[in-house]
């Protein structure tokens, strides 16, 4: 569940908040979609949610914002890489791998996940996601739609509980 009550953030030397006074609740198993024009503040909204605002970009932030029940606030930026996955819109930017299912594995492997367990979730991934056909293809190699989507089962195969994209 990701919770925001009473959240603002305004960056240092903006004209603007980029939030103001904004709560919800999303629940587990519900889907929030962000739309909006460049600049909106649809990814300061994201990184709100994992943790990298304020810790990593600054800003003043009111308002309390938990994930899982914890605190974005109180804990470091990473902590909570169990619950929350984010894939941008450009996925490929994001990869560190050139192989698919290395892609998918390399976050369990961050996490120090037993490869048995990593092996298994890597393979419910590629089923889950129609991905196994491409399992050893190049990332590059892929279309925009199937990037996407190999970006998705990275943040799924984490068994993250909030991934968004």
């Amino acid at each position: 569940m990701i919770t925001f009550s009473g959240v603002s953030l305004i960056y240092p030397n903006a004209q603007r908040t980029i939030v103001e006074d904004i709560s919800f609740t999303v629940n587990e198993g519900e889907l929030l979609l962000l739309i909006g024009h460049t600049g909106a503040g649809k990814s300061s909204l994201l990184k709100l949610i994992n943790g990298l605002i304020p810790h990593h970009t600054g800003g003043i932030l009111t308002g309390e914002i938990s994930v899982d029940g914890r605190s974005t606030r109180a804990l470091k930026p990473g902590e909570l890489a169990d619950v929350v996955g984010i894939v941008g819109q450009n996925p490929i930017n994001g990869f560190v791998s050139d192989i698919v299912e290395d892609e998918i594995a390399f976050g369990l492997e961050s996490l120090g996940i037993a490869p048995e367990i990593m092996r298994k979730r890597v393979e419910e991934v590629l089923d889950l996601l129609a991905l196994a056909p491409l399992r050893r293809r190049n990332v590059s190699e892929l279309k925009r739609r199937r990037t996407t989507e190999s970006g998705n089962s990275c943040s799924a195969c984490y068994k993250s509980k909030s991934s968004t994209s």
